[in-house]
């Protein structure tokens, strides 16, 4: 029998060898499908066309324009926020437009969107650029005005106040830049 031993212990110290091996194998083979799974690819950018539509099935700006009279385009929206908290346009307008005009183009632009998408966002912010001063991505342009629709008036108050029909909220507009 002391022959046989050492040949016993041999063989089971290669078998658990192996399986300790393929064991170590496995679970590495395990993460490493696990993070490459988890890796996403970023998405290809949207094409400017995609995006005018995206916008032009949100809102009918020839319908917003009739009313205010003023000719303007919606550059690009973005809806951002855990529930879609925030709405977000970025807006182009022609040179020397007037503030009132201004207001009640953001004005007519929040209430399509609210038409549209009922008790949906809790926010709203328009960031508006004048034509001549577009120059590249609106997000590397300082826009002339800004508007925002909030409830009270107050940003800590959004996502914690009833949208229900938008009554308690206020438009604020403000100037940062020169005003034309």
């Amino acid at each position: 029998m002391s022959f046989g031993e050492p040949r016993y212990v041999e063989t089971q110290m290669k078998k658990s060898g192996v399986s300790f091996s393929l064991r170590i194998g496995l679970a590495i083979g395990f993460v490493s499908l696990c993070v490459l799974a988890g890796c996403k690819r970023a998405a290809p950018p949207k094409p400017a066309d995609t995006q005018a539509q995206v916008v032009a099935s949100e809102i009918d700006t020839q319908d917003i324009t009739a009313r205010t009279g003023v000719r303007f385009r919606i550059i690009k929206t973005e809806a951002r926020g855990y529930m879609l908290l925030y709405k977000f346009f970025w807006v182009c307008v022609p040179d020397q437009t007037a503030r009132e005009k201004v207001e009640r183009l953001v004005r007519e632009i929040v209430k399509a969107t609210i038409e549209k998408y009922p008790n949906t966002y809790h926010s709203f912010t328009a960031h508006l650029f004048y034509e001549t001063e577009l120059t590249g991505k609106p997000e590397d342009c300082r826009p002339f005005a800004r508007a925002t629709f909030l409830p009270e008036g107050d940003w800590s108050k959004v996502g914690r106040f009833p949208i229900d029909d938008y009554k308690n909220y206020q438009l604020a507009l403000e100037f940062p830049g020169k005003e034309k």
